[in-house]
């Protein structure tokens, strides 16, 4: 599935404030690139999934920069070069910057020996953010698996395996005991709101995905990924005229939000949000 996450790194990384789990609006296409593309970085101890998880969509602003998708696949540990002249630890929590970019400012950071304990968890969360924007979920999940050995309270890595889990449709039950635990240490983290609603609606249980949701939309109403997913579940509970009128909200906010969640494989237009058509028979002579 915020404008801004509730964890951002430590003050001396310098960050301007959005360091989480951003708006769902700007959504395009995800990225492609499967985890050998990367270089052997410093990622630690991988936890192996149950199965592979697909490439897209990107989590993050559940969005993609189809360049920057195409820098990410040609990391190159060193020598470390940012376009825009930052330094390495402004780069590794950048918004703005490229997957690849980010990739390697993190893992350049995570190498040095002047990095304390308590600062690897948020860089190794930041880097598995960049490893999501890129495509590569394989990676991400690693390195958020890392970031919570390191700190188990951490939102950003605990909402980031959820939500790829969660838009994946794999292991489910881990994605959701993820979001759990960060609304539980959060109540008011709409970001894991809406990823346990998006958990809700992978396993069908409408009723749960619509409270998530509406807790969403009542802490951030600007949101069309959150008033959209409502909609879509008010739809499944057969409330057609609040389901209607919250896709047309969403709609006016974001032209291309029908487009966001038929890539997540949920259509407005399909079963069971729109009831399906009665097959023709010609009648009987």
């Amino acid at each position: 599935m915020s404008p801004s996450s509730v964890f951002c790194l430590a003050p001396w990384l310098v960050v301007m404030g959005a360091c989480g789990l951003s708006s769902l609006s700007d959504m395009t296409l995800g990225g492609h690139w499967p985890s050998a593309s990367y270089p052997a970085l410093d990622v630690g101890p991988v936890s192996a999934l149950s199965s592979p998880l697909p490439k897209r969509p990107c989590m993050a602003q559940r969005t993609c920069d189809e360049a920057a998708i195409t820098s990410a696949s040609k990391i190159r540990p060193q020598p470390i070069r940012f376009q825009d002249g930052g330094d390495t630890q402004q780069t590794c929590s950048s918004e703005s910057a490229q997957p690849g970019e980010r990739i390697n400012a993190c893992t350049a950071l995570l190498l040095s020996s002047v990095i304390e304990t308590d600062q690897r968890a948020h860089l190794y969360a930041q880097r598995g953010l960049a490893y999501y924007r890129a495509g590569a979920h394989d990676m991400a999940i690693a390195d958020f698996t890392i970031a919570l050995e390191l700190d188990p309270a951490l939102l950003l890595a605990l909402n980031g395996r959820c939500w790829i889990r969660a838009i994946a449709g794999v292991e489910l039950d881990k994605a959701r005991r993820d979001c759990d635990a960060a609304i539980a240490i959060d109540p008011a983290y709409h970001e894991a709101l809406d990823s346990r609603a998006m958990v809700s609606m992978r396993e069908q249980r409408w009723k749960d995905a619509w409270y998530d949701f509406n807790a969403a939309v009542s802490l951030r109403g600007d949101v069309a990924v959150y008033l959209y997913g409502r909609g879509l579940a008010s739809l499944a509970l057969e409330d057609i005229e609040a389901g209607n009128a919250d896709l047309s909200r969403a709609r006016a906010m974001d032209k291309r939000i029908d487009r966001l969640y038929r890539e997540f494989g949920l259509d407005a237009a399909a079963p069971p949000f729109a009831p399906a058509k009665e097959m023709e028979h010609p009648q009987d002579n």
